[in-house]
């Protein structure tokens, strides 16, 4: 009698036996998901990890499991491998980070299917005919240009990325039996046609050749280049090696703000579909391109912290980039370090690990001194790029409009008569950072982890940034009843505030957590900052 060892999403150290009941054992195989009766709380979905020959419960306690959700494994050996060595090195019971690496949807028990969508290409009759007989309709003659360089066919999501509204001209050519749908499996990816043209320098090719000649092995690189020096334009080169293997790459970014940019830079240097995951995503799109990424739909996988446990098809490359910064390291629940689960994962499937930074971690620099990493550098800036010219200017004694010297001011000023766009950062989000009361003291404090609580002057709220707690202005100082509260310090709320007083003209974007909360409002500025809709940027 075969003993099922499922994982289930609890604070417990361990993982629980059932047997399959009437089920055939030879449907069963680890990293499927099943459906389980536990104690009072009914039916609960489990993942099933290991098939064992024995048990040290007693055979009349032993439950049976209700049903099998999924037909084949969601999670390979070597995921289930990386999550039980998560689960290992960081502490954690198995069956929360097991739940904390699947999308939503499925933590749910909900099926782990692609949605349908139709595909469109071209009938014998389309094949045949000639795109001159089409001059009086331009749009039916570019999609039938367009579906005759993809013979496989595309799908509707991927014409109406190439295409504004294309259902007309569509259903025009269907109805001349220029065209043939049918349905197919909707991916989430994009399939988009190279248009990066670039030549590497002798750096960069170097540095490449040296990552190329070790796929299929388990190397971990630290790519050191400065920046500007092209280290993108690395990744592209490499990745087009792995593709050309018919594998994928997963590539990490820090940052959802940073993602848009990235996928845009690597989509429009290879020929190939491209998963997007993050937490901007609804829980339907994350399991679609979770979902891709696991058929092998998508060659690159790209996504932040979390989308190192996509599992993937056939990997051939992990890359980390910017992996100094501190958004890979997860700091509540299951706290993990995004950038040494991938080093892991590469061991494990014996693939290259890439890590990119122009300011690399102690951690890396000391991992490349005991060779456990190789390092590779790249010390010039590519394209002929300049160094930019940095100033630091003493503030003492200097007229201040806000947090802003007059010094700035004035450059700001210069740039913008010239129709130029100016960027300002400043790591602090909110209006204030600090509520103090004038006559005693007191700082606004929060009253669960005793950060200083941060002003947000657009809600009329005091937030923590640590725990997320808020809670109204004070009226008045809670230990002397003084109405004087001073907001002390600045955010990119009140220096946005005190930009547009000093430059009531010139059109302002704040780009920081807050302001990019809504969906596709961050790639809506990027693109405003693109077109030139911008000329000034605050953003932390």
């Amino acid at each position: 009698m075969k003993i099922l060892k499922v994982a289930l999403p609890l604070p417990l150290r361990r993982s629980f036996d059932y047997i399959a009941g009437n089920i055939a054992p030879e449907q069963l195989k680890p990293g499927m998901r099943v459906l389980v009766p536990f104690g009072k709380q009914g039916l609960r979905v489990g993942m099933l990890i290991e098939l064992a020959n024995q048990t040290d419960i007693e055979a009349t306690r032993i439950k049976k499991i209700s049903s099998v959700i999924d037909p084949q494994p969601l999670l390979s050996k070597p995921d289930l491998a990386l999550l039980q060595w998560t689960a290992d090195y960081y502490h954690h019971p198995l069956g929360e980070v097991i739940f904390n690496a699947l999308p939503s949807s499925l933590r749910q028990g909900k099926s782990a299917e692609l949605k349908k969508t139709f595909c469109w290409c071209l009938s014998d009759k389309g094949k045949a005919l000639a795109l001159t007989c089409l001059k009086r309709a331009p749009k039916q003659k570019a999609l039938l240009s367009l579906l005759a360089s993809h013979p496989s066919g595309l799908s509707t999501a991927e014409i109406e990325s190439n295409f504004a509204r294309p259902r007309a001209a569509l259903l025009a050519l269907h109805e001349k039996g220029l065209v043939k749908k049918s349905e197919t499996a909707m991916a989430a990816t994009s399939l988009v046609s190279a248009k990066l043209g670039f030549e590497l320098n002798a750096e960069q090719k170097q540095t490449s050749k040296a990552v190329i000649h070790s796929l299929g092995s388990s190397q971990t690189f630290l790519l050191d280049g400065v920046t500007g020096s092209g280290k993108t334009e690395v990744y592209i080169e490499i990745i087009r090696a792995v593709i050309r293997q018919g594998r994928q790459v997963l590539i990490l970014s820090p940052e959802i703000g940073l993602t848009p940019q990235l996928v845009n830079r690597i989509a429009a240097g290879i020929d190939s579909r491209i998963a997007v995951l993050h937490s901007g995503l609804s829980d339907t799109e994350r399991l679609q391109a979770w979902l891709d990424a696991k058929n092998g739909h998508a060659a690159v996988i790209i996504g932040t912290r979390s989308a190192v446990w996509t599992p993937m098809q056939d990997p051939g490359l992990f890359i980390v980039d910017e992996e100094h910064d501190l958004s890979y390291k997860q700091q509540d629940g299951l706290r993990y370090s995004a950038r040494d689960v991938a080093v892991m994962r590469g061991k494990l499937c014996k693939v290259p690990v890439l890590l990119g930074s122009a300011t690399p971690s102690m951690e890396s620099l000391h991992n490349v001194e005991l060779n456990k990493f190789e390092l590779l550098t790249l010390n010039k800036r590519a394209g002929g790029a300049i160094a930019p010219l940095v100033k630091i200017i003493d503030l003492r004694q200097r007229a201040m409009q806000g947090a802003v010297s007059q010094v700035l001011l004035n450059a700001i000023e210069k740039e913008l008569s010239a129709n130029k766009q100016v960027l300002l950062f400043l790591n602090r989000r909110g209006y204030s950072p600090t509520i103090m009361c004038h006559h005693c003291g007191w700082i606004a404090d929060c009253e669960r982890c005793d950060m200083h609580l941060t002003y947000h002057k657009q809600r009329h709220t005091l937030s923590c940034h640590h725990c997320d707690s808020q809670r109204p202005l004070y009226n008045a100082c809670p230990d002397c009843g003084a109405d004087q509260l001073l907001e002390i310090g600045h955010g990119t709320e009140r220096l946005m505030e005190t930009l547009s007083e000093c430059f009531p003209e010139a059109r302002i974007l704040r780009i920081d957590r807050d302001s990019t909360r809504r969906k596709g409002s961050m790639a809506a500025m990027i693109k405003n900052i693109n077109d030139g809709d911008a000329d000034i940027l605050v953003g932390t």
